[in-house]
């Protein structure tokens, strides 16, 4: 009987735990020590839905992370802040479109954030051999 009971809640506090947690992937149009801006759409499985922009909030806990490669060999590594606002500033200054990323949080404050990846950019490492010829 008490087994039975234990099992119940260890099933129910996982339940739990996966429902508060969310996902955002979007582009990151703001970034500083305390929030991220993120354009994303409303409805993610919506192409046509209206995009809107949330303000998430970054607590020293957040962890940051670099995303790699295509979908077949994607590597995501551990990274850092700094590393992470340096790369919002070059994507808005280089493209004007901003960075690429997947935000996964909890009422309203980033638990972790992946940045990079975006398209996978096929084929710019043949481009660049082929100049030197």
């Amino acid at each position: 009987m008490i087994r039975r009971s234990l099992a119940t809640l260890v099933v129910l506090f996982i339940a739990g735990s996966l429902v508060v947690a969310a996902t955002t992937r979007g582009v990151v149009t703001k970034a500083d020590d305390k929030t991220i801006t993120i354009k994303h759409r409303k409805d993610p499985k919506d192409k046509d839905s209206e995009t809107v922009e949330t303000v998430i909030k970054v607590t020293k806990d957040t962890t940051y992370h670099t995303q790699t490669g295509t979908k077949k060999d994607k590597k995501v590594e551990e990274s850092s802040i700094g590393k992470f606002t340096e790369a919002v500033e070059k994507a808005n200054k280089d493209k004007g479109k901003g960075q690429p990323v997947t935000i996964e949080h909890e009422d309203g404050t980033a638990t972790k954030v992946i940045f990079g990846g975006g398209k996978g950019g096929k084929g710019k490492s043949d481009k660049s051999d082929k100049s030197d010829k």
